[in-house]
């Protein structure tokens, strides 16, 4: 299966070219983040550099929390928040309040004794508009293919470094100025890439089955515990790192976070252009024990005075990388199970926040408040390395990327078979006229071979699986045909009853069976959709139940299946 996979990449790797590296896309998601780390990164590193510790938790706390609602809003109820961010109105408000948010708490902590309200109304403006930006480009990246998101994540991470590094160390009025418009940089790209926007149904979160095609909601909040758990420890570590070495947090960022960007474009992009298979299996292990290795060492790294910056680049690469991770993967969820944006990357992104916000939080005490020994330190490090090792080995293991992957396969086989059948539900019966081998579940006998030949009706794909399926009086009278040195052919059971045996045997729902005789028949997603009143997506749904409960991996092992029952 991976040599297969990897043919089938070849072709889409040789696409890629300048504009897949810096495209609109690459250059919004990089405005937003290089936007986090001026304003976030150690509370009030850039913009609020200049702003007491005490204001800068504030806004931090408030942003920090109304992102995190925000963003689990979208996996609670996805379609109000898709239904914002494929509106204008919507769009421009998520902008306009992250402005205004940027504005009141950048302006509020120039003031001597700036007021608390505002404050407040800075960071809570922020959190809730930069939230749907950031499900807005989730939304965006659901619609790419995953290997060109792969590429697309690394270099806007490099952008939004270099922006960070630059406007750093620009006079204020440059800081104010350019945090003010990255968001609104970002959120008008996002109005102009809205046209790929697609709503989805939202994922079936009481689904109590414990095998099913798609990626539970078990599996995604599975991906945003790991999210949380390492969040929580590198948070925790690079809180420690400081404490230990005294060092500020824009000492510690500059120049760590350029060059661990490099690194970190290198690293991923090489790997996206050299892997052979469709599995993040090897770049899983390799940035957790990155991690791990990064928050292990942060003691020793703490002693080394000549190479201080040592610390600070590994932690960074960790911190980067596992951001990166997360959303790629996140990215390709949701492309390849055709599933909700929001609700994706709200519970993923979400709980990697969450994680984030508290072991930076939990860790800000230490070196003030708490005497930070070494063996304390190296304890909580400690605790740090084994977090990272746990969530990673029993929360979700490396091997439910290949899950995921053989999951992927059997949705796109169900998605190949439906435009198939979308494809040849385009030419009429006029303009067309086979006698193919196979025409949706029937399979054509000799006699029924003799009774076309003979004008009495020629089979098309379309009309041909509807006598199949309605009409078994004149199969037998087409078998009748048959010479009489033959012997006799053994009566088969009419098309809906042996749909309605597998349907039987399978456990299918009522629509579940009705669904399976449509598709068998022939009928393409959309005619199944018109005809039922139904959305594409629950079509998609069924299907991939049915094929589930039928332990059937394709349309041809479904339509074996329903030839092989018997009264």
């Amino acid at each position: 299966m991976a040599e297969a996979a990897s043919e089938e990449e070849l072709p889409v790797r040789e696409k890629h070219d300048f504009r897949t590296f810096f495209n609109s896309c690459v250059w919004g998601f990089g405005f937003i983040r290089a936007w986090v780390y001026l304003m976030f990164l150690g509370m009030g590193v850039g913009v609020l550099s200049g702003a007491s510790s005490s204001d800068c938790v504030v806004v931090y706390l408030c942003s920090s929390t109304m992102l995190t609602i925000t963003l689990f809003a979208g996996g609670i109820a996805p379609h109000g928040v898709e239904w914002v961010l494929t509106r204008s109105v919507g769009q421009i408000v998520s902008i306009a309040i992250t402005v205004l948010g940027t504005v009141c708490a950048v302006g509020a902590c120039t003031l001597p004794d700036p007021p608390l309200a505002l404050l407040m109304i800075g960071g809570l403006a922020t959190g809730t508009g930069s939230g749907f930006i950031h499900l807005g480009y989730g939304e965006i990246h659901r619609n790419r293919p995953p290997a060109d998101v792969g590429l697309e994540i690394p270099v806007a991470v490099l952008i939004a470094a270099v922006v960070f590094a630059a406007v750093s160390f620009a006079p204020f009025a440059v800081q104010f100025a350019v945090t003010s418009v990255l968001p609104l940089a970002s959120g008008c790209i996002i109005m102009r890439e809205s046209r790929r926007f697609r709503a989805c149904p939202a994922l079936v979160w009481m689904n109590r089955s414990s095998r099913l095609i798609m990626p539970t909601p078990r599996l995604i909040v599975r991906v945003g515990v790991c999210a949380l758990g390492i969040g929580l420890a590198d948070g925790v570590a690079r809180q420690v790192f400081m404490s230990l070495t005294g060092i500020s947090s824009f000492d510690f960022y500059h120049p760590a976070m350029l060059t661990s960007s490099i690194v970190l474009a290198v690293l991923l992009i090489g790997f996206e252009l050299l892997r052979r298979d469709n599995t993040f299996r090897r770049l899983y292990k390799l940035i957790t024990f990155t991690i791990a290795a990064s928050i292990a060492f942060v003691p020793s790294l703490s002693n080394l005075e000549s190479l201080y910056w040592l610390g600070p680049l590994i932690t960074l690469v960790g911190y980067n990388a596992f951001n990166a991770f997360v959303w790629i993967l996140l990215a390709d969820l949701t492309y390849n199970f055709r599933l909700s944006a929001a609700a994706t990357f709200g519970i993923g992104w979400g709980m990697l926040t969450l994680g984030s916000t508290a072991g930076q939080l939990l860790a800000t005490p230490l070196g003030s408040s708490v005497p930070l020994t070494p063996q304390l330190a190296s304890f909580l490090t400690a605790c740090g390395t084994l977090a990272v090792f746990a969530v990673c080995l029993f929360v979700m293991k490396d091997d439910d990327l290949v899950d995921i992957v053989d999951r992927q396969n059997m949705v796109m086989s169900i998605g190949d078979a439906m435009e198939e059948d979308e494809c040849s539900s385009g030419e009429t019966e006029e303009s067309v006229v086979r006698i193919p081998h196979q025409i949706g579940v029937h399979h054509i006998t000799a006699g029924e071979l003799h009774w076309n030949y003979c004008g009495k009706k020629i089979a098309t794909e379309e009309s041909a699986a509807s006598d199949a399926a309605g009409s078994a009086e004149e199969a037998d009278c087409a078998e009748s045909t048959l010479p009489s040195s033959e012997p006799p052919q053994p009566q088969r059971a009419p098309f809906k009853e042996r749909c309605a045996k597998l349907a039987r045997d399978c456990g299918l729902t009522p629509r579940e069976t009705e669904i399976l005789i449509l598709f068998a028949k022939g009928r393409s997603a959309v005619r199944i959709q018109e005809e039922l009143v139904i959305s594409r997506g629950t079509v998609t749904t069924h299907l991939q139940h049915i094929y589930r409960k039928a332990d059937v991996h394709s349309k041809q092992e479904l339509l074996d299946a329903i030839e092989a029952q018997q009264d």
